[in-house]
């Protein structure tokens, strides 16, 4: 059966592993490099799911992670674990429960350098998929999209950085600054990809990842946060949420290298055999 909302980057023992994240980001080690030395298990990535930009909805966590899950039980082979990076942590954990109520066993739940999404999250994430277009803009355009951005949750945000006791209280939603970000960026896109005569499926592509983006990470903000999971954490990481000092494991390698350092992959390797 082909997959369509997962990836499979490697691995080809019958028992499962999902590995739960966006994409990794540009020079980040993936799930795709732990797959390729967790040679006794199948490893499936989430693939980005479709947005439509109708943000409240779709980033329902429940309803964000069903597809994923849907797709999993359709295919009937054991999950042995669920992994999450970063972001994602939330959604891991409820896509391991998800599994749990829908066929007896309980899949280990493995967290590797989880992160909280708030306010700063989506500002920055904003900055960093605007920052491509931001040497093409002309002055009108710098004047329009380069400038704070008002968010409907707080003052006006200086780039990416928050106005002091502006955050929102945690569990606070999201959306409608997410949708301001979103309204933005789109915008921008259009308006400098179209002066500068970028094809249009081009500037779709763009807008639609940047709202794929901004979707997955409403969605982990809304979802319950993680508790009880086995944490791996790099050299310079703090975990958001206190866990369990037994489960808690940190390796002297820099966030960006975690995924493909060879002891955290023989860690996990003993962590999905107990």
């Amino acid at each position: 059966m082909e997959l369509t909302n997962w990836r499979c980057p490697g691995g080809g023992g019958d028992t499962l592993v999902l590995a739960v994240n966006f994409e990794a980001g540009r020079g980040d080690a993936g799930f795709s490099d732990l797959a390729a030395r967790l040679g006794d298990h199948t490893v499936w990535e989430t693939a980005p799911l479709p947005a439509t930009g109708d943000l409240l909805p779709e980033s329902a966590p429940e309803e964000y992670v069903r597809p994923w899950l849907d797709e999993v039980l359709r295919h009937g082979r054991p999950v042995g674990a669920v992994l999450g990076m970063c972001a994602a942590a939330p959604l891991a954990q409820l896509l391991a429960r998800g599994l749990q109520e829908a066929a007896p066993g309980s899949p280990a739940v493995l967290l590797y350098d989880p992160l909280p999404v708030d306010r700063d999250t989506l500002v920055t994430e904003f900055e960093l998929a605007l920052a491509p277009l931001r040497g093409r803009m002309t002055p009108a355009e710098l004047e329009e999209f380069g400038r704070p951005v008002a968010l409907p949750g707080a003052d006006l945000v200086p780039g990416a950085d928050l106005v002091p006791g502006a955050d929102p209280a945690p569990g606070a939603d999201l959306v409608p600054d997410a949708t301001a970000l979103l309204r933005t960026y789109t915008r921008a896109v259009h308006t400098v990809c179209g002066r500068l005569g970028v094809a249009e499926t081009l500037r779709a592509q763009l807008a639609d990842r940047f709202t794929r983006y901004l979707t997955y990470l409403l969605a982990a903000s809304r979802a319950d946060r993680p508790s009880g999971p086995r944490l791996l954490l790099s050299r310079d990481h703090t975990a958001p949420w206190p866990g369990e000092p037994a489960l808690t494991t940190r390796f002297e390698v820099p966030g960006a290298k975690l995924l493909a350092d060879p002891e955290v992959a023989a860690f996990t390797e003993r962590a999905l055999r107990r």
